[in-house]
């Protein structure tokens, strides 16, 4: 087993399930926050706001864009048809109950 190694930039690690299958990525420091954000806010208004508000108009918007494109292929983001407030299950997982918001599975 190698010896753990620090990062040389902050990030962290996203799980996720889709079907059967299991999945692991790394994600850097803006990732990770803009997670953190949509699953608070399940806004991607919000989150956009996030990345404007740190990276400056053009890059904020290019990389939320780009996010969301990876997100909506990688699986991980699902409209609910339930109403309420956007949830952190007990199970780590992000949803949202209202179909106009966003939800990190």
């Amino acid at each position: 087993m190698p010896d753990g190694a620090m990062l040389a930039d902050p990030g962290g690690l996203i799980v996720w399930r889709r079907g059967f299958g299991s999945y692991l990525r790394q994600v850097d420091r803006i990732e990770y926050e803009a997670l953190q954000e949509l699953g608070r806010s399940g806004s991607f208004a919000a989150l956009c706001a996030m990345l404007v508000e740190q990276l400056g108009e053009g890059d904020g918007v290019a990389r939320a864009a780009n996010l969301l494109a990876q997100w909506l292929t990688n699986g991980l983001i699902v409209m609910s048809e339930h109403e309420g407030p956007p949830k952190l299950p007990e199970s780590g997982t992000w949803s949202t109950s209202a179909p106009t918001k966003l939800g990190v599975v």
